[in-house]
C-alpha cells in the first residue's frame, strides 16, 4: 500500500512538473477598449503599448515590458532623468557643504574658546589692536600735507621755468613724479588700512557675540 502511494505521488509530481515546464506564457495587456486582457498570444499592434508576461499555472508575473516611447516621450524622459540627477547632485553637494561648514564651525569655536577666557579679555585685545592700527593710519595721514606742500613747490618751480621760456629740467620732472607717486601710494594705503580696520571691527564683534554664546553653553553644562 505504501509503495503504491509513493508511486502515485511520484507520478503526480512529475505531471505537475511537466505541466509547469511545458506551459506557454500568458500575456496580460490593455486592449483597444481599455480592457485588461489575458491571452496566450500577443497581438503585434499591442506590443509597443507594453504588456506583462505571466506564468500560466501560478499567474505569477515573470516580466513587465514597458511601452515603447515615442521620440518626444523619450526626450522628455531623458530630460526628467537629467533633472533628477542634477537635483541629487545638488542635494549631495549641499549636504557636503553643510557638513564642512559644521566642521569648520567646530574648529572656529575651539580656537575662540582657547584664545579668550572671557568677553573682557576679547574686548581688551580688540581695543589694543584697533588702536595700534588707527595710529598707523594717522601717521600716514600726517605725511600727506607735507608731501602735498612739496609737490606744490616743485610744480611752482616748473611753472616758473615754463613762463620764463626755459625747459623744465629732467631732475625737476623726476621730483614731481616721485612726489605724485608717493602721495598716491600713501592715499591708497590709507584707504586699504581704513577698510581693513572696519572689517576687523566687524570680525571682533562677531567673535564677541559667538564667544558669549559658547560661554553660556559651557556654563549651562
Amino acid at each position: 500500500m505504501n509503495s503504491s502511494l509513493r508511486i502515485l505521488s511520484l507520478i503526480t509530481a512529475l505531471s505537475l512538473f511537466s505541466l509547469s515546464v511545458t506551459a506557454a506564457p500568458l500575456y496580460r495587456f490593455i486592449d483597444e477598449d481599455g480592457t485588461t486582457t489575458l491571452s496566450r498570444s500577443l497581438p503585434p499592434h499591442i506590443a509597443p503599448k507594453g504588456y506583462d508576461i505571466l506564468d500560466e499555472n501560478t499567474m505569477r508575473l515573470i516580466e513587465r515590458v514597458p511601452p515603447v516611447l515615442t521620440e518626444a516621450e523619450r526626450a522628455e524622459q531623458q530630460r526628467l532623468e537629467r533633472e533628477a540627477a542634477a537635483q541629487r547632485a545638488e542635494a549631495e553637494l549641499s549636504a557636503r557643504e553643510a557638513a564642512e561648514a559644521r566642521r569648520l564651525q567646530r574648529i572656529y569655536d575651539r580656537n575662540l574658546l582657547s584664545t579668550y577666557q572671557s568677553e573682557a579679555e576679547l574686548i581688551s585685545v580688540r581695543d589694543t589692536d584697533l588702536q595700534h592700527r588707527q595710529q598707523r593710519i594717522e601717521r600716514l595721514q600726517a605725511t600727506l600735507p607735507k608731501l602735498e606742500n612739496q609737490l606744490r613747490e616743485q610744480q611752482r618751480l616748473a611753472a616758473e621755468s615754463e613762463l620764463s621760456g626755459r625747459p623744465v629740467s629732467d631732475n625737476l620732472k623726476r621730483r614731481i613724479s616721485a612726489l605724485e607717486q608717493e602721495i598716491n601710494h600713501n592715499q591708497v594705503t590709507i584707504a586699504n588700512q581704513q577698510n581693513e580696520l572696519e572689517q576687523l571691527e566687524l570680525q571682533y564683534e562677531t567673535e564677541r557675540l559667538r564667544l558669549l554664546e559658547l560661554l553660556a553653553i559651557r556654563n549651562d553644562n
